[in-house]
């Protein structure tokens, strides 16, 4: 009987089967870590305003973790606001924020507000904090800042109300009471509203109302929109921006809760 031996080079056929599973490796590997790059490139932008009475000042821990370590914290001045510094980026999704006191008074380890919202990857938050230290509370909104117009010189301004349970109204200087903002009750926003804002356009000053009674609660000025008023080589802050003014404080408190309005800018 005769036998036919067939050589089989092993070496060469698995050197082979190698070629054809490396490139699908690859692009496992690639396709993995561009997803990757999605999830960690596209966090949720949470801008913090501090609105609580009583001056009070707040640290911000995303960790989880205790003890909370101050210095490395993010610290939240108050009714000040800083596009550099009061920003919290999240790219996972919940995610507890936890808001210690500034001194810390309260039992251990226990935040002063705790925020688990179902915030969205790309997406751009407001989240105000208010109230006093004994019953202090947030109100988070999602935000759809205006696009940059171009061609025309403008600014886009809000109106965010957190002073002590009223509804106000707000005009322009000289303008019909509530003729810019006829009724916004307390804890929510303004529309934006596109203003003129070139070389051409004096400051704006806006007038706070009590909604029913009409009275004056405070006033503020844009300064700096024309800088040609001001000082030479001064620089335009509101031109291509777009601010949310906030308005905080108790009727006829002092210092630091005196009625006010700080600026919230978005870009």
């Amino acid at each position: 009987m005769l036998f036919t031996y067939h050589s089989c080079n092993c070496t060469s056929l698995v050197r082979n089967r190698m070629l054809i599973v490396l490139p699908f490796l690859l692009l496992m590997t690639i396709f993995s870590s561009c997803d990757k790059d999605v999830k960690e490139g596209n966090p949720a932008t949470v801008q913090v305003f501090n609105a609580l009475d009583n001056d009070l000042r707040l640290y911000a821990n995303l960790s989880g973790n205790h003890p909370v370590v101050y210095r490395t914290s993010l610290l939240l001045p108050n009714k000040f606001y800083d596009l550099r510094n009061n920003l919290l980026f999240i790219d996972q999704f919940p995610l507890r924020i936890d808001l210690y006191a500034l001194p810390d008074t309260l039992p251990k380890d226990r935040p002063l507000i705790s925020i688990s919202e179902d915030l969205k990857a790309g997406e751009i938050y407001s989240l105000f904090l208010h109230g006093e230290k004994s019953g202090a509370g947030y109100s988070i909104f999602k935000d759809r800042i205006p696009p940059i117009n171009r061609a025309d010189s403008t600014t886009h301004l809000r109106f965010a109300n957190f002073s002590a349970t009223q509804a106000i109204s707000v005009n322009i200087l000289g303008e019909p009471n509530g003729s810019f903002i006829q009724n916004l009750p307390f804890k929510s926003l303004s529309d934006f509203v596109e203003l003129d804002a070139d070389m051409s356009t004096p400051d704006y000053t806006f007038e706070v109302r009590d909604q029913a009674t009409g009275n004056l609660l405070t006033s503020f000025t844009t300064s700096g929109l024309n800088p040609g008023t001001s000082w030479p080589g001064a620089v335009n802050n509101w031109i291509y921006r777009s601010n949310t003014l906030v308005f905080t404080g108790k009727p006829g408190a002092g210092y630091p809760n005196m009625q006010r309005i700080s600026v919230m800018n978005h870009r």
